[in-house]
């Protein structure tokens, strides 16, 4: 046991070998050979690219959304306030937001524009999908110049990516029940 604990302390912080981090408790892996991680959990993943142009990161929300437009907009709606917040951006704009057919699952792009608080103007370029009662994202944050290596390395993250826990089937309802009845919708 004691060998075991100490292979685990060894090897902490590093990136595993073949650049798959999974992240069980947000049903899916990141498949992302070549990048590196500042902070990898069971639900969350933040990293850069080898050359430190391109930040990534991944986590999900506690419930599955449905993903259709008005979903798209407030998914939109929370990137521009998690880089307002969490990024301290500015002049934040939502450029451009869809849903769109991934392989027969449903899905969330989208791009947003800010500027940095030194003045540089950056991109940030998101998705969401749903794994089992979970709605997961990936984003990519990048200087404008960079954006098409952005918008690409996004593709390539999702396409790399394994959904581990399937999403549940779910739609629109006519009732809801509670533990006081049924209330039509």
């Amino acid at each position: 046991m004691f060998l075991l604990l100490l292979a685990a302390l060894a090897f902490a912080g590093d990136d595993p070998p073949d650049g798959a981090f999974a992240l069980p408790e947000s049903g899916f892996t990141l498949n992302a050979p070549g990048w590196h991680m500042s902070r990898w959990s069971d639900w969350d993943f933040k990293g850069n690219n080898a050359d430190k142009s391109i930040f990534a990161s991944a986590w999900s929300t506690s419930y599955q959304l449905v993903l259709d437009d008005a979903t798209a907009k407030a998914l939109a709606d929370s990137w521009k306030a998690r880089l307002e917040d969490e990024e301290h951006a500015t002049e934040v704009t939502i450029a451009n937001v869809n849903v769109e057919d991934a392989a027969g699952q449903k899905r969330v792009r989208a791009r947003l524009d800010f500027m940095t608080s030194g003045g540089v103007k950056g991109v940030y370029h998101a998705a969401a999908f749903s794994t089992a009662g979970l709605t997961s994202q990936v984003a990519t944050l990048a200087a404008a110049p960079n954006s098409a290596r952005a918008a690409a390395a996004l593709d390539t993250l999702l396409e790399r990516a394994t959904i581990t826990r399937p999403p549940a089937a779910i739609g629109a309802a006519e009732e809801l029940s509670t533990p006081r009845g049924k209330v039509p919708l």
